[in-house]
C-alpha cells in the first residue's frame, strides 16, 4: 500500500538514509554515500541534490522529484580540487531536464536518457572517458505533505497531499469504508491537468489544481454527472519506452488505458461510448494501441525504417518488396500482382515470417490505426505508417507496380525491379535464379544467399507466391559484413 511505503520512505529520510545513484563505466559501480559534511555545507532547497564529479572543475547535481516535473541535472562549475562533501553550489553552466535533454559544457557532452523512467540516466562523454550515471530513485510520496482529509459521498474519504514548492500540484488518495481501503488516486495541478475526475464505488470524485475535492452520486441526469461504470483495475501494462499504463475494464469490450506522462495525462479508450474495435494514439515517441479484448501493444516509431533492410524482386505476375518499418520490431512485405497490392506486417522476431496482419485496398487500415494503404490521385498505391517527431505524421513507401505483359503468368525467368528506395545497389543473382536487390542502409554490407565469401543475406518465405524462388524472396533477415570488412 502506498501509505505504508510513504511512511517507510519518510522514516528513512528522517533517519538520514540517502537514495544514492550508481556510476557506471562499462559496468555499474555503487556510488559513495553522501557524507555528513555535504549535508552541512548545502542546505536542502530547490537547487540542492546529489552531486556527482564529472571532470576537473565540474559537477552534476542530480534531482529526480515529481514536484520538479521530472529529472534534472544541474551542471555547475566548482573548485578544481572539489571533493565529495565540498560545497557544490557554484556557477550554473547548464541544466538538463525533460525540455532540454542535451548540453555541451567546455567540451563535456551530456545527455539525459530514460527521462520518463523511474531511474533516468545521465550519459557523459569527455575528459578522456565515457560514463553513465544513474539518477537517484524518483522521489514522490516522500515529498507530499498531507494538507486535509475530506469526507465524500458514499462513505468515501479523500486524503489530499501537496507536492512541490515552485511547481505545486496535488494528489488525493481515495479510501473506502471503516478499514480505509485504498481504492484509487487523483492528481491535478503543476504539470498535470487542471482537474482529475474518476468514479469510485459509484461516486464521481474530482480533484482540482488548488487541492479542492468534490463528489457527486454518479447516476446521470439532474446535474449529478454522467453515468460511468466504476470499472475494474486490471493493473499496469509495460510500454515500448519502458514506462507503464494503467488498464481499466469498464464493461464488456470497453477498456481504457491511462498514462501519466511527465507533463500530461492521456486516456486511450476503446468500446463503450468511444466505440470502435481497435484504437491507437501517438504518445511521445511511441504508438500505443488498445483493442476490445483488452490487449495493449506499443512500438517506438521514430526511425525512417522503410529504407533499411530492403529486398526486392519479381517473378511472373508477382512483385515483392520487403523492408524494416518505422515501428521498431515490425517488418513489412509489400506485394503486388493478380490479387492487387498487399502489405503483410510481420514481427521481426518471427523466423517463420508469418504475417500477423495483412492490409489491402479492401482492408486499408491496421496496426491499431498506425498503418494504412492508400491510393494517390496519380493512381500510385502507397503504404504508410505513423512516425513520431517528423514534420508529417505519416511516412510513405510506394508499393511496387505489378509486372505486365502477355507472358506474365507462369514465366520461368525472373527479373529484379528497381523500386524507389535509395541506395543504388547492383542486383545479385541467387542460386534459385531470382534476382534480389538489397538497397538503402544494407546495400553495402549484405550479400544474397549463394554469394561466396563473407556473410549472406538470409531470405525467408513470401506468402502466396507459388514459385520456390520467389517464395524465398518475401523477407530478408539481413546481416551486415563483419566489422573488419566494412
Amino acid at each position: 500500500m502506498r501509505h505504508a511505503l510513504r511512511t517507510a520512505l519518510a522514516t528513512a529520510v528522517v533517519a538520514g538514509v540517502a537514495l544514492t545513484p550508481v556510476v557506471t563505466a562499462t559496468t555499474a559501480l555503487a556510488a559513495p554515500s553522501a557524507s555528513s559534511s555535504a549535508a552541512k555545507t548545502t542546505t536542502e532547497n530547490r537547487y540542492s541534490g546529489y552531486p556527482v564529479y564529472l571532470a576537473k572543475g565540474y559537477v552534476a547535481v542530480l534531482r529526480n522529484r515529481v514536484s520538479d516535473g521530472g529529472p534534472e541535472a544541474w551542471i555547475r562549475a566548482v573548485n578544481p580540487n572539489w571533493q565529495r562533501g565540498d560545497d557544490y553550489m557554484g556557477r550554473l553552466m547548464a541544466k538538463l531536464d525533460l525540455g532540454n535533454r542535451n548540453a555541451t559544457v567546455d567540451g563535456l557532452r551530456l545527455t539525459l536518457d530514460n527521462a520518463d523512467g523511474d531511474v533516468p540516466l545521465l550519459k557523459f562523454n569527455g575528459a578522456g572517458e565515457s560514463r553513465t550515471i544513474m539518477f537517484p530513485e524518483r522521489r514522490n510520496d516522500v515529498d507530499g505533505v498531507l494538507v486535509r482529509t475530506v469526507p465524500l459521498k458514499g462513505g468515501l474519504t479523500a486524503m489530499v497531499y501537496r507536492y512541490g514548492d515552485q511547481h505545486v500540484f496535488y494528489g488525493a488518495t481515495i479510501l473506502k469504508g471503516k478499514d480505509n481501503q485504498e481504492i484509487g488516486h487523483l492528481t491535478a495541478g503543476g504539470g498535470h491537468a487542471l482537474k482529475d475526475t474518476k468514479v469510485f464505488a459509484g461516486i464521481q470524485v474530482t480533484l482540482d489544481f488548488q487541492g479542492k475535492v468534490t463528489s457527486v452520486q454518479d447516476q446521470g441526469g439532474g446535474g449529478q454527472g454522467p453515468t460511468t461504470p466504476v470499472g475494474t483495475d486490471l493493473g499496469k501494462r509495460k510500454l515500448a519506452d519502458g514506462t507503464y499504463g494503467e488498464l481499466w475494464k469498464k464493461g464488456a469490450g470497453w477498456y481504457e488505458l491511462e498514462l501519466d506522462r511527465a507533463r500530461r495525462h492521456h486516456t486511450i479508450a476503446v468500446g463503450g461510448p468511444a466505440g470502435g474495435s481497435t484504437v491507437g494514439d501517438q504518445i511521445d515517441s511511441m504508438w500505443v494501441g488498445l483493442d476490445t479484448s483488452g490487449t495493449v501493444r506499443s512500438w517506438t516509431n521514430t526511425a525512417a525504417g522503410f529504407d533499411h533492410g530492403v529486398v526486392q524482386g519479381a517473378q511472373g505476375c508477382m512483385v515483392v518488396r520487403a523492408s524494416d518499418t518505422p515501428f521498431k520490431g515490425v517488418k513489412v512485405r509489400l506485394t503486388n500482382g493478380p490479387l492487387g497490392p498487399k502489405a503483410d506486417l510481420i514481427n521481426s522476431s518471427d523466423t517463420s515470417m508469418t504475417a500477423f496482419e495483412t492490409l489491402s485496398l479492401k482492408n486499408r487500415t491496421g496496426l491499431y490505426k498506425g498503418a494504412r494503404i492508400t491510393q494517390l490521385a496519380s493512381g500510385q498505391v502507397v503504404f504508410q505508417m505513423r512516425v513520431a517527431g517528423a514534420t508529417a505524421p505519416w511516412r510513405s513507401v510506394d508499393i511496387p507496380k505489378a509486372p505486365t505483359g502477355k507472358n506474365c503468368k507462369g514465366a520461368a525467368e525472373t527479373t529484379a525491379t528497381t523500386g524507389k528506395s535509395t541506395g543504388g545497389a547492383t542486383a545479385q543473382t541467387a542460386t534459385t535464379g531470382v534476382q534480389i536487390v538489397p538497397k538503402g542502409a544494407v546495400a553495402a554490407g549484405a550479400e544474397v544467399e549463394g554469394g561466396k565469401g563473407g556473410n549472406t543475406a538470409l531470405v525467408a518465405g513470401g506468402a502466396g507466391l507459388a514459385s520456390v524462388g520467389v517464395a524465398g524472396l518475401g523477407f530478408a533477415a539481413l546481416r551486415r559484413r563483419a566489422a573488419a570488412r566494412r
